[in-house]
């Protein structure tokens, strides 16, 4: 106790006393003592009695194995895990939570201690669970099993969310005699949200231009159709599924020639700042000619 330094001596939890005390070994704790300096050293500890001929407890042993080199990749891995703006959800055979990330806890609005332990199907919708089933089935050493969906989450009630949605990306494997599931989630709430917003935009938009009085024709860089209003319709004649994609320069509107002049005009200061025509004065050519 004097040499190792650690909270565990003189307890029942000391390794040696429980060794003695089971007459069995006890292998892979996880410890840390302390060197001359005073420095925390991670350990992997294994404790065992030492009998005579008569089966009586003489002594005991404990073996120690530095693991410094483990703990501080875990640690790294931990707060690569942590820092991820996606969830991160690790589930045993059991469906019972063995870890859970920070985004995760937030996530299902519940503290990030009070997951470990729970079934899965506590905390998400039932499909996850019979996914997992499903892959578990599959999984073997050499090929584990993965799979990647969308995911609709009841919001929790603090949240100002309608609807939560998430990529979720599950991967099974087998970890020594064991499998693992790790679940992943990327929030797509927003990006749904904001897509949502431009497609409202651009119908308002779109239901702008379309009732317009004035005939309103839209160009890609190439001179492509993209848009072509009802009045343009009827101030031309042509139908807009008619010439939507076609160039504009080869749909009989306007000739190639006038299509040249509009561009020089526009690369002109005579008609307003280049790249804008103010007003200008053209001939179009109907459909009937």
């Amino acid at each position: 106790a004097e040499l190792f330094r650690t909270p565990y001596c003189h307890t029942e939890n000391c390794a040696i006393r429980q060794a003695m005390e089971s007459r069995e070994p006890v292998a892979g704790l996880r410890r840390s003592v302390l060197d001359r300096e005073g420095r925390k050293i991670p350990v992997a500890l294994h404790a065992s009695v030492i009998t005579d001929s008569e089966g009586r407890i003489v002594g005991a042993y404990e073996a120690l194995r530095d693991i410094t080199p483990v703990v501080e990749a875990e640690q790294k891995i931990r707060m690569l895990i942590e820092v991820t703006q996606e969830g991160v959800l690790m589930v045993d055979e059991n469906n019972r939570v063995i870890y859970a990330n920070a985004k995760m806890a937030e996530i299902l609005d519940q503290p990030k201690d009070e997951l470990i332990g729970k079934n899965v199907s506590e905390l998400l919708p039932f499909q996850h669970l019979n996914i997992i089933h499903d892959l578990i089935q599959k999984v073997d050493v050499n090929h584990p099993q993965q799979l990647r969906f969308c995911t609709t989450l009841q919001p929790s009630k603090t949240s100002q969310q309608d609807f939560s949605a998430f990529e979720t990306y599950i991967v099974l494997s087998r970890v020594g005699k064991n499998v693992m599931a790790c679940l992943y989630f990327h929030d797509l709430t927003k990006h749904i949200e904001i897509e949502r917003q431009l497609f409202n935009a651009n119908s308002f938009l779109n239901n702008i231009i379309m009732s317009s009085a004035d005939g309103i024709v839209v160009l890609d860089a190439d001179g492509n159709i993209l848009i072509f209003n009802e009045s343009a319709e009827r101030l031309l004649g042509y139908k807009a599924e008619d010439v939507i994609g076609r160039p504009i320069a080869s749909s009989g509107v306007y000739s190639p020639e006038l299509a040249r002049e509009i561009m020089r005009r526009m690369r002109s200061h005579e008609y307003g700042p280049p790249g804008k025509l103010i007003s200008t004065r053209i001939t179009l050519v109907r459909n009937d000619g």
